[in-house]
């Protein structure tokens, strides 16, 4: 393991309540945030484990940010199940494929669609429901959008809520219940995700236990935020634009590795 200096080590706190924050606001982003971050920012410079790392990371920030909105009751337990148990067998197919590809291309690639998932939320913000109280989603659209959203984050390796999430708006949800639900897949995604990361031993878990530590900060400040910001488009907006950023750095900084 990567020897960190006291620096680095804040910095994953610090990485973790920021995360933490975004996962409980947004429901997703988390993986698709946190690898560039713990990349190029924490320093573990090995890709593999600087992903195992994440989706551990992830995993139970994720499910400590699922008790708020299990508490307020805005998860549809059904539609999460309905959405997750495809999303399981879409993940190992999705795993499979990705034994073929070089792991600068996954970053180009995983980039390309954080790009492609930025301009979807924003092109749909206009006519989501944010209330809760929206139509049943389609069972049918349920599980097939939770088959393709874990064979992406099968592909790539993360929880894959910035896929969730939009997915979870498009097949009827309100954005209240959108987020709880998503939140419900990436821990369970994620931690199914993480496993063959573990028996490789490509996991930091000291860094592991700080995003722990800063994540669940971050789920205890998103309280009096998420009555403001929590739920509105404004949020939607900023995790957007967010992604747009992290994608943009990604592709940048993986480009040129590709051809050395």
């Amino acid at each position: 393991m990567p020897i960190l200096t006291w620096a680095q080590n804040l910095v994953a706190i610090g990485a973790g309540f920021f995360i933490g924050l975004i996962l409980s606001l947004a429901g997703g982003g988390g993986s698709a945030l946190a690898i560039p971050v713990m990349i190029y920012v924490v320093g573990l410079k090995n890709i593999k484990l600087a992903m195992g790392t994440t989706v551990v990371a992830i995993a139970v920030t994720t499910w400590i940010s699922v008790i708020p909105h299990a508490v307020r009751r805005t998860i549809s337990w059904s539609t999460a199940l309905a959405f997750t148990v495809p999303g399981f067998l879409g993940l190992f197919l999705g795993r499979d494929v990705r034994s073929g590809f070089a792991m600068h291309l996954l970053m180009v690639l995983l980039g390309c669609l954080m790009l492609f998932n930025a301009a979807f939320m924003a092109g749909t913000l206009q006519s989501i429901t944010l209330v809760s109280g929206a139509p049943r989603p389609n069972v049918s659209v349920t599980m097939a959008l939770g088959f393709l959203s874990g064979a992406m984050a099968g592909f790539f390796g993360i929880g894959g809520g910035f896929l969730i999430l939009p997915s979870l708006i498009f097949s009827g949800l309100s954005l209240v219940a959108a987020v709880g639900n998503s939140l419900v897949s990436v821990g369970s995604l994620s931690i199914v995700n993480a496993i063959p990361y573990a028996i490789d031993h490509h996991i930091d878990w000291r860094i592991v236990a700080e995003y722990i530590v800063g994540g669940s900060l971050g789920t205890v400040v998103r309280a009096p935020w998420a009555k403001k910001i929590g739920q509105t488009r404004t949020l939607s907006w900023m995790v957007a634009l967010i992604l747009v950023v992290a994608s943009l750095y990604m592709i940048g900084i993986n480009v040129p590795d590709l051809y050395t």
